[in-house]
């Protein structure tokens, strides 16, 4: 014993337990894959969001990865930082996430890419003091059960987080609802096609109903067979109910014995109350008609469907002061609406009338020009304590000009919001 305590005490002994400490430390570290983000702005930390997307994972998902070797030097920094979001994903998530690369120089993995919709892309390249252009693989597919989704051609990681995670999230969301549909639950495909419209020889008309039916039966494979298919033939009487109803293009004509003739074309997909209207529809061209957007009727069928059994959150957009329109002059959403379409809906919410919905956490209020009373401030005001997000975009002044030779005036525009 005596002997043991003067080996504790001698510089024999600090020398082993340094080496063991060593040893502990290496294994921890090991095991426990601790990275850190110095980047200023965390562009290498996950979000909460896109944390909580992977590690609730309920069957295996995986991301496929599919870029070029010796891309150019701005380039090879979008692939490091694809690489390495990954690995943060992989961190965050539970044992489902999975990531694989591919080797893009061997022939099958370009049938593979291929295969999943992607596509080269071409990029310049500085070499030699000489500028060319090279064609690469800059994509990735997403894999959950029988469903893609593809993200092609990411020459930036500007947005990539953002556009991973909601793909992901909406392939689960959509593949989860459609395993939850009944038996005989289906998703209707219709077609709305006038035979009346064969006299104007419009290009691919006649072959529209064969056209429309490969697309199905491709999605159809992916979508668990949950898909029915109609050819709707619709009398002239019923067109009009039917094209208020989905919005689907019209055409009228006189015909040879004088009497009006009536015609209806577009595609939709239903699923009880809720429908999307595909962008499938006769333009005219040089040549004539044509049927426009057969091109991508496959990929239009997927994203319908994933709109149409998506779970979008719903944000409340404040209404009654003159604030800008969520559509245009003929109905159609702006830009902004079509963008967060995929996860968020914007319901309209008159304070005047109406408290915000305790289920929203999130409003906005877009370009007011009047101000809001003492009552709708209340409400906002408690919106907030109550933990909620306000998003305000306020222009100080109302700008008007009488024409263009004219000065503008600016009028302040008081809110009463600041």
């Amino acid at each position: 014993m005596k002997k043991f305590l003067q080996w504790i005490k001698s510089p024999a002994s600090d020398f082993a337990l340094f080496v063991i400490l060593l040893v502990l430390a290496n294994i921890a570290f090991k095991n426990a894959h601790l990275r850190f983000d110095i980047t200023q702005q965390g562009a290498y930390s996950l979000s909460e969001a896109s944390k909580r997307t992977v590690k609730t994972l309920t069957e295996p998902l995986s991301v496929k990865v599919f870029f070029s070797d010796n891309l150019p030097t701005g380039y090879s920094k979008v692939y490091q930082y694809v690489k390495d979001i990954l690995v943060e994903y992989k961190g965050a998530a539970n044992r489902n996430f999975s990531y694989t690369f591919f080797d893009m120089k061997k022939p099958e993995n370009q049938k593979i890419a291929a295969g999943y919709g992607l596509r080269q892309i071409q990029i310049q390249e500085v070499k030699n003091n000489e500028v060319g252009f090279k064609q690469v693989w800059m994509g990735l597919a997403i894999t959950y059960g029988d469903s893609i989704e593809v993200i092609d051609g990411i020459q930036s990681e500007s947005g990539f987080e953002y556009n991973l995670t909601t793909k992901i999230a909406k392939i689960i969301s959509t593949t989860d609802a459609l395993a939850g549909l009944g038996e005989n639950d289906k998703i209707t495909v219709s077609l709305y096609a006038s035979d009346d419209l064969k006299q104007f020889r419009i290009n691919g008309f006649d072959k529209i109903d064969a056209t429309v039916q490969t697309a199905f039966n491709s999605v159809n494979k992916k979508t668990l067979n949950r898909l029915n298919y109609i050819r709707q033939y619709i009398v002239p009487e019923d067109i009009d109910a039917v094209s208020e109803k989905y919005g689907l293009q019209t055409f009228s004509w006189q015909n040879k014995d004088g009497s009006q003739g009536l015609g209806i074309f577009g595609l939709v997909i239903e699923h009880g109350e809720n429908f999307r209207v595909l962008p499938l529809s006769i333009q005219r061209s040089l040549f004539g008609y044509v049927i426009s957007g057969t091109e991508t009727l496959e990929e239009s069928m997927n994203e319908g469907i994933q709109g149409l059994l998506a779970k979008v959150k719903q944000v409340g957009y404040i209404i009654g002061h003159d604030e800008a329109e969520l559509s245009d002059e003929n109905g159609t959403s702006i830009h902004f609406v079509t963008l967060l379409s995929d996860m968020y809906e914007l319901k309209k919410i008159n304070l005047a009338d109406e408290a915000i919905p305790a289920n929203l956490t999130s409003i906005i209020v877009n370009g007011p020009k009047s101000a809001f009373s003492e009552e709708e401030l209340y409400k906002i005001d408690q919106f907030v304590m109550r933990g909620g997000n306000v998003m305000l975009f306020c222009d100080p002044f109302n700008m008007e000009q009488q024409n263009y030779y004219q000065p503008a005036t600016f009028t302040p525009i008081n809110t009463g919001l600041n």
